[in-house]
């Protein structure tokens, strides 16, 4: 799931009133896109009419139709609104995303339902990028240049006047035998399928999402003149760095242990997980030097995911750390806010931590996941994945 979709045309399924200390609210209500729900002006729209959907974490491009975000960097922020406003079970509200009329569009686009309008309105997503950069140097040793470059890297048009200049820096091809990119599904895109097809089955494990950055080690032979060479390399979210370049993510990959004991396995695999502790995005948890938790293996022979027993016993046998496990006998509830709501809580690491959300997985079948993100937090005012 590389390719996250962050706009698309979507029909409205029902809208509901917002209540304002016990009664309904004079110029709000609450449309519900799939199983998003997003505040709008009262009489804006109708079930079942067609509207485009922009979802939380998207950049907008900068033009007159949506010159009215430029306050907010075109960047479009879940919102939370104050404890007076609850929908009809009392529940906080909070919007995420936005959604505008069909008018927004250029008329030769065609109105269907479903339709991903991502790359075609040049809608791109918050990323990493600037700490990424960051992470690829010895703090100690950046150059003002190199501060400066990290500060614009936040900005769309700068990476994309730095793409056009320079061209992009590759160190290394994401090979046809390396898992998908990672990007979960958000639940809201997928609830309603899933609920239907596996009602109270409790085949599902669930994880608390970690604040970090994306890392991953793998271990590959291949032949050579001298019999089989062993392949070592550090994945960041988007890029190969497929040699010792000093970076936070060659170091702490080294610092762990992956790298040595995947070498020693008989197997290949491409372990995935999180890069945490300083200097990565705050450091929320207040661990005292950066360390992993993986969260997926990808088993390169077989070109799979391992399952849950499989992935366990495997962080177990190696004595690798995994990403804390809170519930391995979990079925789904019957409502998307109830799964919204339990994605709220404290996170397992650090005191009064607030978790940034869960991800749930089939035991059975790692293909089938998402990601379940705390309401709560991407309301917080701070950088979100």
């Amino acid at each position: 799931m590389g390719n996250r979709s962050l706009a698309h045309i979507e029909k409205v399924s029902s809208i509901h009133p917002i209540m304002c200390e016990g009664k309904p609210a004079d110029n709000i209500e609450l449309v519900q896109i799939l199983d998003y729900y997003v505040v709008a002006q009262k009489g804006e729209c109708q079930v079942g009419k067609l509207v485009l959907y922009v979802e939380v974490d998207a950049i907008l491009p900068e033009c007159k139709e949506f010159e009215f975000l430029r306050s907010k960097k075109f960047t479009i922020k879940a919102m939370k609104f104050g404890a007076k406003f609850t929908d009809v079970a009392g529940n906080r509200i909070i919007s995420q995303g936005i959604i505008f009329d069909m008018n927004v569009l250029h008329p030769e686009i065609e109105l269907i339902e479903g339709t991903d309008l991502t790359e075609q309105l040049n809608i791109t997503k918050v990323i990493e990028d600037a700490e990424e950069d960051a992470s690829l140097n010895d703090k100690k040793n950046l150059t003002f240049i190199d501060k400066l470059n990290k500060k614009l890297m936040r900005y769309p048009f700068y990476r994309k006047l730095k793409k056009n200049v320079f061209g992009e820096k590759i160190k290394g091809t994401w090979a046809d035998w390396m898992p998908p990119k990672s990007d979960e599904v958000n639940i809201q895109m997928i609830f309603s399928r899933l609920k239907a097809k596996y009602g109270d089955d409790n085949g599902w494990y669930v994880t608390e999402k970690l604040e970090g950055q994306n890392i991953s080690i793998y271990a590959y032979r291949t032949k050579s003149l001298f019999g089989k060479k062993t392949n070592i390399g550090v994945c960041t979210h988007t890029r190969n760095l497929i040699t010792d370049d000093g970076s936070a993510f060659w170091k702490t990959a080294k610092k762990s242990g992956i790298i040595e004991k995947l070498t020693n396995l008989d197997k290949d695999y491409f372990v995935r997980g999180e890069h945490v502790g300083p200097a990565i995005q705050k450091n929320i948890y207040g661990f005292a030097e950066t360390d992993i938790y993986v969260f997926d293996v990808w088993d390169i022979e077989e070109q799979r995911k391992l399952n849950y027993a499989e992935l366990v016993e495997f962080c177990r046998s190696n004595e690798i750390k995994m990403v804390p496990i809170l519930d391995n006998n979990f079925a789904l509830p019957e409502s998307v806010q109830e799964l919204l709501n339990y994605s709220n809580g404290l996170s397992v690491f650090g005191k009064n931590v607030m978790r940034e959300g869960v991800v749930i997985r089939r035991k059975d079948d790692p293909n089938i996941s998402f990601k379940d993100k705390s309401p709560e937090y991407l309301a917080k005012d701070k950088k979100k994945k």
